[in-house]
């Protein structure tokens, strides 16, 4: 018996079985999830079972890597048993469809937060940034946020944006970046084309909503105490969800954002201006 866990203590039984096969038999050492009384509560299954790390552990069946918890039961059997990629990060798990880059998460009992549609999908503590990288282009990403309390996903800003970004202090960046294509002579036959794109944002607070209507090009906290920051006094909050220009706006000129004014600006740790 090797104890693997403490409160409640768990052992890793092992159990030795004879396999026949083409050219004789073979015995296998095959281990189970045991009390603290050393009886099985788990089926003979594993090949090998690891310590628990909070009330998870990793066992192998054959090639594969599963999850456990305490009772010797799978957790996400579905996608270790398939054509999946599982990782566990703290109390969740990151799910990665192999051959594909769809990205999934789940929480540390199973329960599915975030189905496996995008290619986005980034976790701070309990703050979930996820949508989909375009691989065409910055202008056509579509990405959210989110925050994780008590096992469930609370969906804070839909996937409507281009440019989403986690600030620190529970605060989220999310806007619509302006794409700027330059074209310049390379060689005689052919030109380089230089992308350069330029985010304006909104900043909303993941436990309160919306703090500011101001949309900023750059914010960031000062050794002060307060925060230093561009704005563009000429792009509208409504105008930085996602959106493609139409091919009336292309002719006309419109439909982008207007960066052409930009603002210095100080303003407190609550994101207003000085009294």
């Amino acid at each position: 018996m090797k104890k693997i866990n403490d409160n409640p203590i768990r052992y890793a039984g092992g159990k030795t079985l004879t396999k026949k096969g083409l050219f004789g038999k073979k015995e296998l050492t095959k281990f189970a999830v045991c009390n603290e009384k050393e009886d099985p509560i788990s089926a003979f299954d594993y090949d090998s079972i690891d310590q628990f790390v909070d009330g998870i552990a990793t066992a192998k069946i054959k090639k594969h890597i599963h999850y456990i918890d305490l009772d010797g039961k799978q957790i996400l059997k579905t996608y270790t048993d398939g054509a999946y990629n599982v990782t566990r990060m703290g109390d969740y798990f990151k799910i990665v469809q192999a051959g594909s880059t769809n990205k999934g998460l789940a929480y540390r009992d199973g329960t599915i937060l975030l189905e496996l549609k995008g290619n986005c999908l980034e976790i701070q503590d309990d703050i979930v940034i996820y949508g989909d990288l375009s691989p065409v282009g910055f202008e056509y990403r579509k990405l959210g946020a989110g925050k994780i309390a008590e096992g469930r996903f609370i969906s804070v800003l839909p996937c409507n944006y281009n440019y989403v970004q986690y600030l620190g202090s529970r605060m989220v960046a999310a806007g619509r970046y302006a794409v700027t294509k330059t074209s310049t002579p390379s060689s005689l036959t052919k030109n380089r084309v230089s992308v350069t794109a330029t985010p304006a944002f909104q900043i909303y607070s993941v436990d309160t909503g919306k703090l500011s209507d101001l949309v900023f090009g750059e914010i960031h906290l000062t050794d002060h105490g307060n925060y230093s920051a561009v704005i563009y006094p000429r792009v509208k909050p409504d105008e930085l969800t996602y959106r493609e220009q139409t091919f009336s706006e292309a002719f006309h000129g419109t439909g982008l954002l207007d960066l052409s004014v930009k603002k210095h600006i100080v303003l407190n740790r609550r994101l207003e201006f000085p009294k």
